[in-house]
């Protein structure tokens, strides 16, 4: 089957650093988008940041630029001068979007906020992530996942499992996976703005924020806190929710049950307490709630006589929702996970590998997505510049001046 990539023709712009905003181009550029993604000299901050998990941040081996930047091509543009503030721009005039995560002062300075382009560029979607949102006075303020996410959003503190007697201290943050989110939404926003645009011939302004994606994300969670719902946050383990067993292997198997009366009876049987069909405390689920601590302490004690396999196994059998708890580390050898191809066998040029996770979107006219590799620093800036109509004498003259920066081969 010949595939072909939606967004095919497309280009892109990148502005950004780290995470939230070049997620969502790597999005694009899986789709087909040529994602140009402009740098300063020493290049996105991300290119470095591999040691801070631990891993390489070598030009011939840099996983975690990788995983948000591969497929992409690399300009290095010196935004401070007047020559490469004409380049850019004449990028500009040549892509379909405008992705950045640069702060609204230090756009207006530049002259690239969306008031500054819209008119210059009228067909151009110009798409910005924030921290907090374009609004209110914390508007300006800088932000990662680790805060504009977790932190602000409340996950840190409510999803405490309050243990008597404990300190309860706030849940450590995933990284990067409030960025991710956030920087899908954005894609969202960019799509229907482009497939808007081809009936109207109008660009337009998309923005998406960390915080507000946070917000969305945690909604049920938000809206059952409220007073008169009566459920509040954070929870001990026998509040009501999801209960995680410890099975005699050690590992751990939580079942999910949003129709209490329709699934509770097979989680009974699959523990094995038959003594608690028919109990009238557990069959609705404003009763089961009141008297949860009577029947997880007996789970708790059915469990710990069973591998984790055979519990999940059993719940299976009474088609009710479970999974044994997994680790980071358990994904690379996870077969459900390979199967789908959303971690992939990656190889980076000097040959080493590792697994790495991908997008689960599918298409079938565009076939399976398979890992990239993040572009050499300016790899790309002749070859961009060319595109444009640059004559070599021109990017060259640009080069000495340090207007842009090229790839020393």
């Amino acid at each position: 089957m010949e595939h072909y990539k939606p967004l095919t023709g497309f280009k892109i712009l990148e502005l950004a650093t780290f995470l939230a905003a070049p997620s969502c181009t790597k999005l694009l550029s899986d789709l087909g988008a040529d994602v140009i993604k402009v740098e300063k000299e020493s290049g996105d901050t991300f290119r470095h940041f591999g040691p801070t998990f631990k891993m390489p941040a070598q030009e011939d081996h840099n996983p975690a630029f990788d995983l948000m930047n591969g497929g992409k091509r690399s300009i290095i543009i010196n935004m401070k001068s007047e020559e490469g503030m004409k380049a850019f721009f004449d990028l500009l005039d040549s892509a379909d979007a405008f992705v950045t995560n640069v702060r609204e002062g230090a756009l207006k300075r530049l002259g690239c906020d969306y008031d500054s382009l819209k008119d210059r560029f009228p067909r151009l979607v110009m798409a910005r992530i924030t921290a907090y949102g374009d609004k209110g006075p914390r508007a300006a303020e800088p932000g990662y996942d680790a805060a504009a996410f977790w932190a602000a959003s409340g996950f840190l503190l409510d999803q405490r499992m309050m243990v008597p007697g404990t300190p309860n201290y706030p849940v450590s943050s995933p990284q990067g996976m409030g960025d991710v989110f956030a920087g899908s939404l954005l894609a969202n926003g960019i799509l229907s703005a482009l497939l808007a645009r081809e009936r109207t011939g109008k660009g337009d302004y998309i923005t998406s924020s960390i915080y507000g994606a946070a917000i969305w994300g945690l909604g049920v969670m938000i809206l059952s806190d409220e007073e008169h719902h009566q459920y509040t946050w954070p929870k001990g383990r026998y509040d009501p929710g999801t209960t995680p067993y410890q099975c005699k292997d050690g590992r751990w198997v939580a079942y999910v049950i949003p129709q209490h009366e329709r699934y509770f009876p097979g989680v009974i049987k699959a523990f094995g307490a038959l003594e608690f069909l028919d109990d009238p405390r557990f069959i609705k689920v404003w009763d089961a709630n009141r008297n949860k601590e009577t029947y997880v302490k007996r789970f708790e004690e059915l469990a710990a006589q069973m591998t984790a396999d055979e519990l999940s196994a059993r719940l299976r059998e009474q088609d009710v929702p479970n999974t044994i708890l997994n680790t980071y580390h358990g994904i690379n050898q996870d077969e459900q996970a390979i199967v789908n191809g959303f971690i992939q066998e990656h190889t980076f040029p000097d040959g080493e590998k590792c697994m790495m996770t991908l997008p689960s979107v599918r298409s079938r006219s565009a076939g399976d997505p398979h890992t990239t590799v993040g572009p050499l620093l300016a790899a790309d800036t002749v070859d961009v510049l060319r595109e444009l109509g640059y004559s070599d004498e021109r990017i060259e003259e640009l080069a000495k001046s340090s207007a842009i920066g090229v790839r020393k081969s």
